[in-house]
């Protein structure tokens, strides 16, 4: 099965990592994207660029220490808000890249 154009879109928090990858990938750059934070501190992202029938990977730190002010939930909004954007940008692909998640812990039964 073939797969679209390769698009690589960061929200804020993984800008850094994503630069990072895209420069190991050869024949790529990182598709242009805004982050668009409202008064009530809900956030929207807008992709700049064409991303239609791409197979798109959206890169996040949830978990940014970089920039603390930002909450470990307003940046999972980002990449949630990310993913819905390309979804309505009709990409293919969308795969979300969270290198960690900090909702994921295991739960043991007592």
């Amino acid at each position: 099965m073939d797969r679209g154009q390769l698009v690589v879109l960061a929200c804020r928090s993984g800008a850094a990592f994503a630069a990072r990858v895209v420069d190991a990938i050869d024949g790529t750059d990182l598709t242009p994207c805004e982050e668009v934070v409202f008064a009530n501190r809900e956030v929207k992202v807008v992709i700049s660029r064409n991303i239609r029938g791409g197979d798109v990977y959206i890169v996040q730190n949830v978990d940014d220490p970089l920039r603390p002010e930002v909450s470990v939930n307003d940046n999972l909004m980002a990449a949630v808000t990310a993913v819905h954007a390309a979804r309505e940008s009709d990409a293919e692909k969308v795969t979300a890249v969270l290198p960690a998640f900090p909702y994921a812990r295991q739960d043991r039964k007592k």
